[in-house]
């Protein structure tokens, strides 16, 4: 998938994400008020954005559209270690979710007592979402993702061809997609942005 694929993807988990632990609030996660909601998914969305691309630094340099001096430096050390675009460096499972484990657990032992943990905890799960949706965007194509570091075979949600239809980046498949992600990326943001807002006005209005 192209990278405006991988954003409308991303950003909609960020903002489904967001609300659901707005409203289920999971591991003790809560909010003191509708500000700090709203100020922490803001930071969770960046993130998510930031991490759905990281991915892709594995490009050649020449072919990066963001160059600045953090992704020369991420660029430069996935290639000296042998990365290449699609590499299983930074597209197998098994990298990705271990780093996700590692970072999440990392934020969480040792930023646990901080004022701010709620924007760390909030950055690190937008981070290494974007990462996780980055690749299941590219199993919806044929060319598919490692489904662990040695494995000699890529795997896929969607075989080459079916019916005439070629499941590849930049064709019909992936407009489809994009156009799929937008619209449930626009509803998730609707519901992330009112949700909170318009319970906070039953409850302080005792309609609820």
């Amino acid at each position: 998938m192209t990278g405006r694929t991988h954003k409308r993807i991303s950003l909609g988990c960020a903002y489904l994400g967001c609300l659901l632990i707005y409203l289920f609030k999971p591991f003790g996660l809560a909010f003191e008020n509708l500000l700090g909601y709203y100020i922490v998914m803001a930071v969770c969305v960046e993130f998510c954005k930031e991490g759905t691309l990281f991915p892709d630094l594995d490009h050649s340099w020449q072919n990066l559209k963001e160059k600045t001096a953090v992704t020369k430096f991420i660029n430069i050390i996935i290639h000296i270690l042998g990365g290449k675009h699609r590499s299983r460096h930074t597209h197998s499972w098994d990298i990705c979710l271990l780093a996700s484990a590692l970072g999440m657990f990392a934020i969480y032992h040792f930023l646990q007592e901080s004022t701010y943990y709620m924007l760390y905890f909030t950055a690190g799960a937008g981070f290494f979402a974007g990462w996780i949706t980055h690749l299941f965007a590219d199993m919806l194509t044929a060319d598919g993702v490692y489904p662990v570091f040695f494995a000699k075979k890529k795997i896929a949600f969607v075989p080459k061809k079916f019916f005439g239809i070629e499941f590849k980046t930049g064709d019909k498949w992936e407009d489809f997609v994009f156009k799929l992600a937008t619209f449930l990326e626009w509803i998730f943001c609707i519901g992330a942005c009112l949700g909170p807002i318009t319970l906070w006005m039953l409850k302080t209005f005792a309609i609820v």
